[in-house]
């Protein structure tokens, strides 16, 4: 008789473990007064990558990762809800993207945002077949993504602009800047410190004011609301200020004004803002020859203007300048001689007629800081020619 004996080898269970490693912040914010999300997850995805991992007791199989080789069923829901499994009809393709290849496999990317109070909950089950026996491994993990509503009060509004805006110098900052305009801007800043893009907020409206007469009234830009010297953007953040328009020590006083576009007459928010012109101390010293020279057409004059900055160094492009003579006697009444005597040359750098006589000659030289260009009015309106405003002088 033969005995024969047989023995078998059985595999020992494998270990595994899976987590979903998250990516991207697991939760939102959702701001009232700025209408969005932070972060917005249709811009910033919320990233879920489940992590399957085996230990093989027996040293068969390479530990690790095996992703690759393992299938993947994700679902989703609400308020702890219904399971919605994703793909399904129930679940928008737009809101997610799946990835089914190598070490991503079964990466979810989610790019919906949340709605504000909700919690979204993502499961994923999976499933691993051991090569070595054949037995199917499975297991799954939950995670959350929660929406926080943000309630904030009105923004406040901050005023922007260059440092000249707060004080113009005729003299000096015309001979900077000729133009002589400056840009001013108000923006809303949310309570959170955020800034609200007015050209996509549909909850907040902006607008300007100028003090006129006493009296606030509405910056249209519209040349028939005598306010050509503004020019405001189409948003109402920007707006822009002819500054040489401006008449000599005159404040200009406005305010931006923050209203919620359902109710355009009820105001929120007040920012105020003023631009002074002013002309500096300025003095004069004229400088001319007593006689004229043999062959000379006229005796040269010249007016010097200096202030606390130095000598202007272009006294005709900031003042008016006229010259007067007058016969010189021991009698004369320069008062009334000068009073009487017309211009006889303008500019700061003249040559004046030398045909006074042996008795000698006055002069008289006067300036002004030039004005600015203003609109000419008729009954409250500005006259416009072929869309150009008509100007004068000031």
């Amino acid at each position: 008789m033969r005995i024969t004996s047989r023995a078998s080898v059985l595999s020992t269970p494998l270990t595994a473990t899976m987590a979903i490693l998250e990516s991207g912040a697991p939760s939102e914010q959702e701001h009232d007064a700025m209408e969005g999300y932070v972060p917005d997850y249709t811009v910033s995805p919320l990233v879920l990558t489940p992590d399957f991992r085996i230990d093989d007791p027996d040293g068969q199989l390479a530990g690790g990762s095996v992703n690759a080789s393992a299938s993947f069923q994700w679902e989703t829901s609400v308020d702890r809800g219904a399971w919605a499994a994703i793909p399904s009809a129930s679940v928008p393709t737009t809101d997610y993207t799946y990835n089914s290849t190598g070490d991503a496999n079964g990466t979810l990317t989610w790019k919906a945002n949340i709605p504000a109070g909700s919690v979204r909950s993502f499961r994923v089950k999976a499933v691993y077949t051991d090569p070595r026996t054949g037995d199917k491994i499975t297991r799954q993990d939950v995670v959350s993504a929660s929406c926080l509503g943000i309630t904030e009060g009105a923004p406040r509004i901050v005023i922007e602009g260059t440092p000249r805006a707060l004080r113009f110098n005729k003299v000096r900052d015309v001979l900077a800047d000729p133009t002589g305009t400056i840009a001013i801007k108000a923006m809303l800043r949310s309570e959170s410190g955020a800034f609200v893009n007015l050209n996509t907020d549909t909850k907040w409206g902006l607008k300007w004011q100028v003090m006129q007469g006493g009296v606030w009234k509405d910056i249209t830009g519209a040349v028939a609301d005598l306010q050509w010297e503004f020019s405001v953007a189409k948003d109402a953040q920007w707006l822009t200020l002819t500054l040489k328009r401006m008449e000599m020590a005159e404040v200009t006083r406005l305010r931006a004004l923050l209203y919620p576009k359902s109710e355009p007459t009820k105001i929120v928010r007040t920012a105020h803002t003023a631009h002074v012109a002013f002309v500096p101390r300025l003095a004069r010293r004229l400088e001319m020859s007593k006689f004229a020279q043999p062959g000379q057409s006229g005796i040269p004059a010249k007016l010097t203007l200096t202030d606390s900055q130095g000598v202007v160094a272009d006294v005709d492009a900031v003042a008016s300048t006229a010259w007067k003579t007058c016969q010189a006697t021991a009698s004369t009444n320069y008062d009334t001689a000068f009073a009487s005597a017309p211009t006889v040359a303008t500019g700061a750098s003249v040559r004046l007629p030398s045909s006074m006589g042996a008795a000698g000659m006055g002069v008289e030289v006067s300036s002004a800081i030039k004005g600015q260009s203003k609109g000419i009015t008729h009954g409250g309106k500005i006259l416009t020619y072929n869309g150009k405003v008509l100007t004068h002088k000031a």
